[in-house]
């Protein structure tokens, strides 16, 4: 017989889930609107932030949400470029999961 605590999920972990879901969607709808020169711009003041600040989730949150928009942009063009892009997300994340 299962427990019934196994199907329970606490409610922290459920609105820590439900706000980073939220985070993620606004700010692809942030990314989904830029130009892809404003995207560059916005990649590159990530990348300064990511050289001189110590890791915090925001900051990874927000470099993988640009890898990702900037991935899928670039797909309809070079699936070379698309695999390289999607290799450093995959190595970011691995990154930020070493750090916690």
């Amino acid at each position: 017989m299962k427990n019934i605590n196994e199907n329970v999920i606490p409610m922290d972990a459920w609105k820590q889930a439900l706000h980073l879901k939220r985070e993620e969607k606004s700010l692809l709808d942030y990314l989904n609107v830029l130009s892809f020169h404003d995207l560059m711009n916005e990649s590159k003041e990530i990348v300064m932030e990511l050289e001189a600040e110590s890791y915090n989730d925001d900051l990874a949150l927000r470099a993988r949400m640009i890898i990702e928009e900037i991935s899928g942009r670039l797909s309809h063009y070079s699936g070379e470029v698309t695999l390289m892009l999607n290799g450093m997300l995959k190595n970011l994340e691995e990154k930020i999961q070493g750090i916690r």
